[in-house]
């Protein structure tokens, strides 16, 4: 297992882009999907401690897993430092178009076009629950800090007919169910119903909803089984999202609509940045040390690196074969991952000196 990378030695922009030798290192290509890769997501770490760096360490003691979503049905986990595959949990029959880890990568979800939310124990992928919509299921995440330890597990989920449902999956019950419609037309027998696009359990009390539309709602908890959740703020991004994720490092709702990135504060939801690029955005993150915007566009087969603060483009990452729709951080800014259209998922090093399979 690579030794954790002192914070001094993480790479830093320069007027010349990222450091050189960053810009020549190969990324590593995971393969084994059959269609488009749709969501990466990431445990936090799970090695703290990992000691010498050795290599064969890397493969029998992750420092950190991820997950893939893909259009080919089959969520794959894998050792996110070195890429290599782990395992495929069968049991979804359409598309998958969300999935999470818990943070100590025990408890894994995904959901997709079978209108189903699935639930696996990560480590031997056993299904622990499968959960229902009437839907397409777009999104789902896990109650904040949840663990294997957690006695009672839930979980929020979002479908494209504008359904939210928190779930108690140790009984696979729904705990609490609403529809996410047009502010204005709350009070009207009709509603406009939105389809969501995301969903994001923040906080203990807060879950956020994204439409595909570009409305945003923060919804309040209240007792679960016995009331419906207050809407306490919205925003309308006026524009087509994409990529939606929260960023806890920073507190950071960060969404790609249309050319523009947005950066919002998930607490009071103040725009802390918007990012205007020149392209559609489909894919959107940025480091745990917010030095870099990664972006990328719906058109193009390219993923972007910008300085944070000036936007200035330093680099541009070259090697998917189709547009890239998913970017993600690992939890040690140690790389960024990258699923796209051609089905792959690219891990590229963002640190300098060995670091998993790069020996230098």
């Amino acid at each position: 297992m690579a030794a954790p990378i002192p914070a001094a030695s993480l790479a830093s922009p320069t007027n010349h882009g990222l450091h050189k030798s960053l810009a020549k290192a190969v990324p590593l290509t995971c393969t084994g999907h059959s269609r488009p890769v749709t969501h990466l997501n990431f445990s936090g770490i799970l090695n703290k401690n990992p000691g010498p760096t050795e290599l064969s360490k890397d493969l029998v003691d992750p420092r950190y897993l991820i997950i893939s979503a893909c259009k080919d049905g089959n969520p794959m986990l894998r050792n996110g430092v070195t890429g290599d595959w782990i395992g495929t949990y069968f049991g979804h029959t359409g598309a998958i178009w969300c999935t999470r880890l818990s943070r100590d990568g025990a408890i894994a979800t995904s959901c997709g076009a079978d209108f189903l939310v699935n639930v696996w124990n990560a480590k031997t992928g056993d299904l622990a629950a499968s959960l229902p919509h009437n839907s397409i299921v777009r999104s789902c995440d896990l109650f904040p800090g949840v663990s294997a330890a957690t006695r009672q597990l839930r979980l929020v989920s979002g479908s494209q007919d504008s359904t939210v449902r928190i779930w108690d999956v140790g009984t696979q019950t729904i705990e609490v169910e609403w529809s996410v419609s047009k502010p204005s037309d709350e009070s009207s027998e009709n509603p406009t119903k939105l389809p969501i696009r995301s969903v994001l359990w923040i906080r203990e009390d807060i879950v956020v909803t994204v439409t595909f539309e570009g409305l945003v709602t923060w919804w309040r908890l209240g007792p679960l089984r016995t009331s419906a959740p207050e809407r306490v703020r919205e925003m309308d991004l006026h524009g087509t999202t994409r990529q939606v994720e929260y960023n806890d490092v920073h507190n950071l709702l960060i969404i790609a609509a249309d050319k523009t990135g947005h950066f919002i504060n998930a607490s009071s939801g103040e725009t802390v940045k918007q990012f205007s690029a020149d392209y559609r955005v489909s894919a959107l993150c940025v480091d745990v040390e917010k030095k870099w915007i990664v972006a990328s566009s719906a058109d193009e087969l390219w993923v972007h690196v910008y300085a944070y603060s000036s936007e200035e483009l330093l680099e541009t990452l070259r090697g998917h074969h189709g547009p890239v729709h998913t970017a993600l951080f690992s939890p040690d800014n140690a790389v960024l991952a990258t699923g796209s259209e051609d089905g792959t998922i690219r891990i590229w090093k963002m640190v300098l000196g060995p670091y998993g399979l790069w020996r230098s």
